[in-house]
């Protein structure tokens, strides 16, 4: 007879749960593949970070994208060539193969996240009592806890 309201939380809790597992996992991602990857290699590809944030939003959220940091991509990938030219022999394909397919799973995870949590921001108010705010605030520690364990 009565009609039951309909939930406007359910949607906000399901994108703020996968946004906070996508962002700790992200986190963990980074983490470990910091020990395959060289430091000249972990550099280029987190200057590289806007790149794929700019693509996964200019896809999801038709935000123009900006030509400029693939200008700037090109240089530090140029750069990079030209100071492990010589040294490439001596590091493990391997190791860099694993690290560095390791970083860009987490630039994607990233960038996907980032993409969710901005909408959530513009779709709805957050309220520091609220259970969805808490998962969200409190998942960066995950891969915070997760480093002090593996040392």
């Amino acid at each position: 007879m009565f009609k039951k309201s309909p939930n406007k939380h359910e949607p906000l809790s399901f994108n703020l749960f996968y946004g906070s597992t996508l962002y700790a996992l992200a986190g963990i991602l980074s983490l470990v593949s910091l020990r395959f990857v060289i430091f000249v290699h972990r550099e280029l590809i987190t200057s590289l970070r806007p790149i794929f944030i700019l693509f996964f939003l200019t896809i999801f959220t038709k935000r123009p994208f900006r030509q400029i940091e693939l200008v700037y991509g090109l240089i530090i990938s140029l750069g990079l060539l030209i100071y492990t030219g010589p040294k490439l022999e001596k590091t493990l394909l391997m190791s860099k193969v694993v690290g560095n397919a390791l970083l860009v799973l987490y630039l994607i995870l990233d960038a996907s996240s980032g993409v969710r949590i901005d909408r959530l921001k513009a779709e709805y108010m957050f309220n520091p009592l609220h259970r969805e705010f808490c998962c969200i605030y409190y998942s960066p520690f995950i891969p915070a806890i997760y480093a002090t364990l593996i040392k």
